[in-house]
């Protein structure tokens, strides 16, 4: 064991110190789980609440948590009146609207702050769901320290059983109700930067996947399925209008492709170095450990009575970020996903200057145009003819038929439809 250089203490900073908590095989805190939640809507949240009640065998061990808008006297009062009603704890906070649901995060993080600090799991989840499986609370009681140091996560929504090979995976298909340790959370920073948490913390998971592993075993593969716990009601948003939609759509579009970003994909991959190494402390069996973190040089020490045993770098390369984004964005064209690609154009934080924001659009068009260009002249993993000129023809006359619905309607895309059925040479749908 190697001691650390005085002259880098100065840059480092002290993460975890002489870490004891839940050593303890023995969980006797009598809170099992903090329930995390917004609303707006009083019957959403009043049938929710109901749904907990009905479900539960034991009220007291869960507590929820709510973040209201401020002046929206309905559900306060319909919250006061739910604290008097239910066994179970009942917290809320109103803080100001901001740009609401894409702001909810904020709001989620006051919670988690606020909730009890010895509650084993943490579930964010929105109101719309309800929970089929009575006794769901002493299932879920079933699965504590299920891995020793505490740090796993438990998929219960549809998409439990999803494999994710690349971090473009991840936003948009997460885990969307996974229901989290404690100590994930705290070595997680809480939250997330992100107006949908889960997306947030699928993005660790994966960045975790990639990491050295343990015992001559790649990777650290923590997000656990498992079946005796049932959801319905998994659909978020089915009270939004049209317009709502299209909205929300690209909102998430462009929350994806900031989430791409070299500089947000580093602080993922930093929060899931920093897990990594307290997993491995912990399975090293290393008693009053430190994880002391140099910035500058991108580097987590694992430190016991002041001396190094272990470091780990998390450094994550901008351009290699860019070159994947830029292979995401061919595949996307391939697919004539034109929402997805405009929002490529108009996601960035642009710069105030005229002349430089026009370079910067021009220069991200320029970018679309060249990945479209070349997913003409690359099949990747999608099936296509063998002639060329045949593949260009149906990307035309798709892109045509996506063009004409978006911009004119269905009908007048379905006419388009029936034009090259009569040409006789098939179609791409």
């Amino acid at each position: 064991m190697d001691s650390m250089d005085p002259a880098q203490r100065t840059n480092e900073q002290l993460l975890i110190s002489k870490d004891n908590s839940m050593e303890n095989a023995d969980f006797v805190n009598p809170k099992l789980l903090s329930i995390i939640s917004a609303s707006n809507r009083p019957h959403n949240m009043g049938a929710f609440l109901e749904n907990l009640q009905a479900t539960v065998v034991d009220p007291s061990a869960i507590e929820v948590l709510v973040k209201i808008d401020e002046g929206d006297d309905q559900m306060r009062l319909l919250l006061d009146e739910a604290i008097a009603k239910y066994e179970f704890e009942i917290r809320y906070i109103q803080t100001a609207k901001l740009d609401g649901y894409y702001t909810l995060h904020l709001g989620y993080q006051e919670l988690f702050e606020l909730s009890d600090p010895h509650t084993y799991f943490i579930l964010p989840i929105n109101e719309e769901v309800r929970f089929m499986t009575h006794g769901w609370d002493q299932i879920l009681r079933r699965y504590i320290k299920l891995y020793p140091d505490d740090v796993f996560r438990l998929k219960i929504s549809k998409l439990k059983y999803r494999n994710y090979l690349s971090y473009h995976d991840c936003g948009p298909c997460p885990e969307n109700y996974p229901i989290l340790t404690r100590k994930w959370m705290e070595l997680a920073e809480g939250i997330g930067d992100c107006w949908g948490p889960d997306g947030w913390h699928q993005f660790i998971d994966h960045h975790l996947s990639v990491t050295p592993g343990l015992n001559n075993i790649p990777g650290i593969f923590r997000s656990i399925p498992i079946l005796d716990i049932q959801l319905t009601g998994e659909e978020a948003g089915r009270e939004l209008s049209k317009a709502q939609e299209r909205y929300r759509a690209d909102r998430v579009w462009k929350e994806w492709w900031r989430m791409y970003s070299p500089t947000v994909q580093q602080r993922l991959r930093r929060i899931a170095m920093k897990m990594y190494c307290y997993i491995w402390a912990k399975n090293e069996n290393l008693a009053d450990f430190e994880i002391v973190e140099n910035k500058k040089k991108c580097i987590f020490y694992i430190k016991q009575r002041n001396h190094s045993v272990k470091s780990f770098h998390y450094f994550l390369s901008p351009n290699y970020i860019r070159y994947k984004n830029f292979s995401y964005l061919v595949k996307k064209a391939r697919q004539n996903s034109v929402g997805f690609t405009k929002t490529f154009i108009f996601h960035g934080q642009y710069p105030r200057h005229f002349l430089l924001k026009f370079a910067d659009i021009s220069l991200r068009i320029a970018t679309v145009m060249c990945a479209f260009a070349i997913s003409i002249f690359t099949l990747g993993f999608e099936s296509a003819p063998k002639s060329m000129t045949t593949r260009m023809i149906e990307r035309f006359k798709n892109l045509m038929y996506k063009i004409v619905k978006k911009s004119m309607g269905e009908r007048a895309a379905n006419s388009i439809k029936r034009v090259y059925k009569k040409l006789g040479k098939g179609s791409a749908y």
